[in-house]
């Protein structure tokens, strides 16, 4: 094994165990407008072992119990995550026509000869 990895797997070790000392706190995070089990689901993998999750339904809220840099992550992973939905406005176009095509020019058709047409345009912005 090289110096490196040795260091490497110190390092690792020293981190784990200065993790450790941390006391454990709690911190509710609100839930807006994802799905509370959705939320869950992408904070469940963030948890340390000694970290527990909690949902509460009616307030849409989740309260974390784990270390304070465990709920920093939680912070900000729901931050990213629960993000208010994308507004569309739609324009809607309507024309109303009729084919007089087939029509002798200066001639009045009668109305059930007449073709009406509808065409419809949308757009999104």
């Amino acid at each position: 094994m090289t110096r490196v990895a040795v260091l490497a797997v110190a390092a690792l070790l020293a981190s784990g165990a200065a993790a450790a000392d941390e006391p454990v706190s709690a911190r509710a995070f609100a839930v807006k407008f994802k799905s509370l089990a959705d939320a869950a689901e992408i904070v469940s993998p963030v948890l340390s072992p000694d970290g527990t999750m909690t949902l509460q339904p009616r307030l849409k809220t989740l309260t974390i119990q784990d270390r304070p840099a465990v709920l920093d992550r939680v912070g900000k992973l729901l931050d990213s995550f629960d993000t208010p939905p994308r507004t569309v406005d739609i324009t809607l176009s309507l024309f109303l026509g009729t084919d007089r095509r087939d029509q002798d020019p200066g001639k009045a058709a009668p109305p059930s000869s007449l073709t009406t047409m509808w065409a419809l345009t949308c757009g999104f912005l």
